[in-house]
């Protein structure tokens, strides 16, 4: 009877793997919240541009969480290489040309972008997860060998990727803040790995009132991104892995048939066209058309809703390339 109620009382980390999507639904929405706030310019403390910056952390988490998966499960080059290039390419490339096309930026713009070179080449943001996790994906092989061989070795990798990022951002120092913001999300994607191999081969669980440590950690991890200064982003790994642990633990504890389970669902499902298209399209409505003279609640309604339709249409075509395949 004991033993039973300890495991009726437990929080097994499965439940990230389990609700994995719907995770994905709050990184999301992390992300669309991000966007709004800062085309609206409605942004008025760091510490709320943190937390809704810390979608693209969660994506890196579950993306590395979700890849050692894929991966564990064999590893055949030439698949590896036509997953993963089915996986982002059909969403990114149509992305790329609508942005090129919305925005007047020419051929030679596509060709850098859909290259990824764009991004590296340059000092914008633009299409940074992309390019990112293109790099990631062509190294993960020797990653997911560092993580399946040893816990110690993956965590000391981690700490020495942050440590030459911190050296390189004092020695070179432009063309590292300009990229800071794909590179300081490594050791995140890394983590998200070493985190599937502890779930799947590890079984952890802990008593569900110990859940509130996590709470703890998310809330000192959010108050330290202020002294952390410019490497505010290394701070923000313990905050998601705290908050998706938190999410996780609540959508247990959710019934089979919950609405907000299944509009986080939804939402990740939706997650790679949403990420391409909502900031893209929010910009251009609000500065190259009359949306722009909306009020702020209007205009927000309108551009997300847009945006949402969008990227329903995006995943339509997509998939039936895939399909093709």
């Amino acid at each position: 009877m004991e033993r039973q109620e300890l495991k009726s009382s437990a929080f097994f980390f499965e439940a990230i793997s389990k609700f994995r999507t719907p995770l994905m639904g709050l990184a999301t929405l992390n992300v669309m919240l991000l966007h709004i706030f800062q085309n609206f310019e409605l942004l008025g403390s760091d510490i709320i541009f943190y937390m809704f910056e810390s979608g693209a952390d969660m994506f890196m988490l579950l993306s590395g969480f979700g890849l050692f998966y894929s991966v564990d499960k064999g590893f055949s080059l030439p698949a590896y290489i036509k997953n993963r290039f089915m996986r982002i390419y059909p969403e990114y490339f149509l992305s790329c040309a609508l942005y090129a096309v919305m925005f007047g930026t020419g051929v030679l713009w596509f060709i850098k972008y859909i290259t990824t070179a764009g991004y590296w080449m340059s000092d914008t943001t633009l299409f940074w997860f992309y390019a990112m996790i293109v790099v990631l994906y062509i190294f993960y092989p020797v990653i997911h060998k560092i993580i399946k061989r040893s816990d110690t070795g993956t965590v000391m990798l981690i700490i020495s990727i942050i440590a030459v990022e911190i050296i390189l951002s004092c020695f070179v120092d432009e063309f590292y803040w300009e990229k800071a913001i794909a590179l300081e999300r490594i050791p995140m994607f890394i983590a998200g790995a070493l985190i599937a191999k502890r779930v799947k081969y590890g079984g952890i669980s802990i008593k569900s009132e110990k859940v509130l440590y996590f709470v703890i950690g998310a809330m000192a991890s959010i108050l330290l991104t202020i002294p952390a200064g410019r490497h505010y982003r290394f701070v923000l790994l313990p905050w998601s892995v705290c908050i998706t642990v938190i999410t996780a633990f609540i959508f247990t504890k959710c019934k089979s048939n919950n609405l907000v389970v299944k509009v986080f669902n939804g939402l990740g499902k939706l997650s790679l066209q949403i990420y391409l298209l909502h900031g893209m399209l929010t910009e251009f409505l609000i500065t190259r058309t009359f949306v722009g003279r909306f009020n702020t609640a209007w205009g927000i309604v309108v551009t997300t809703v847009f945006a949402l339709a969008s990227s329903i249409l995006l995943k339509m075509i997509c998939d039936k390339i895939r399909h093709l395949q």
